[in-house]
């Protein structure tokens, strides 16, 4: 079955292998072992993530030099500053679970309850108030 597929110099490169390893299978047996039941939970994890309702993603929320944007479709809420925040801004940041993303140049938490509660404090740490086009908190009650 192999002579069609590989020359006869790694035919015999392969029985020299085979012949000088430890064990005569080509991978440890604990490395097979638990497929199936990876197999399994991932087919659970897809359809878990399939039927996960379409949430409706909030209206970009804009503060003083700051936007806050849900992005459902890489399961994160991404926090985007006109200028870089200074380090009293990033430790609150930090503080509160936001890591920096340089892919998408913006500070993100998981697209999540905790991550809009955690957006709304975060929010009300930068400001004391946040415009949403009336000049008032509307869409933060809708946020969280």
């Amino acid at each position: 079955a192999l002579a069609g597929l590989l020359d006869p110099e790694e035919i015999k490169d392969c029985k020299r292998y085979f012949q000088f390893s430890q064990s005569q299978v080509p991978y440890p047996s604990f490395a097979l072992q638990n497929n199936n039941g990876n197999m399994a939970r991932i087919r659970q994890r897809i359809e878990q993530l399939k039927q996960r309702p379409a949430e409706k993603t909030q209206e970009d929320l804009k503060g003083d030099g700051f936007r806050v944007v849900e992005c459902p479709d890489d399961n994160r809420i991404r926090i985007y500053f006109d200028s870089v925040p200074s380090p009293e801004i990033r430790g609150i940041l930090k503080h509160n679970g936001w890591r920096w993303s340089p892919t998408a140049g913006a500070w993100q938490r998981q697209l999540n309850a905790n991550g809009r509660n955690s957006a709304e404090h975060v929010i009300s740490r930068l400001e004391g108030t946040i415009s949403t086009g009336e000049g008032d908190r509307s869409g933060l009650e809708n946020f969280s």
